[in-house]
């Protein structure tokens, strides 16, 4: 997840298309995971996004999720923009 959101900081029009055609529906889906227990703490968010892990693991399924969710906020916001506003592909 952090190498994607570093490449598509170079801009490329090319491989923003392939991400938005071949990635994004994907992401947007692993975005919209909800926990399934609703006293989670915002800090714990993701814990579960990749199913029932160990423990130790869980730390980093949220970093994933908040690198996630971080990603496509800034993409929205940065990506070129559609003629009503930000790219619908980047929105959540």
């Amino acid at each position: 997840m952090l190498l994607l959101k570093d490449l598509m900081l170079t801009y490329n029009k090319a491989l923003g298309k392939y991400v938005v055609k071949k990635i994004l529906k994907r992401l947007t889906i692993l975005a919209q995971h909800t926990s399934g227990s609703n006293d989670d703490r915002e800090e714990e968010r993701g814990k579960d996004i990749f199913g029932s892990v160990k423990r130790d693991q869980e730390v980093y399924a949220v970093q994933f999720f908040n690198t996630l969710l971080t990603a496509l906020e800034e993409w929205g916001k940065n990506w070129p923009k559609a003629p009503d506003g930000p790219n619908k592909d980047f929105q959540r």
